[in-house]
């Protein structure tokens, strides 16, 4: 199996069609630590492509 194969198969299993990069994760991040994210508590935030919809 190849590379491409892998990628196609994981992208197929999300309804975003692209991977999460760090940066995605770092802008999450920053958001709650600003002003604009100080009523959010917890909560969970996956960022996952809604990966997980479908497991």
């Amino acid at each position: 199996i190849s590379i491409e194969d892998v990628t196609e198969n994981a992208l197929a299993n999300q309804s975003i069609k692209h991977f999460v990069n760090p940066k995605h994760i770092a802008d999450l991040c920053i958001f709650l630590a600003s002003d604009s994210g100080r009523s959010i508590s917890g909560q969970i935030l996956p960022i996952d492509g809604d990966k997980q919809r479908l497991t």
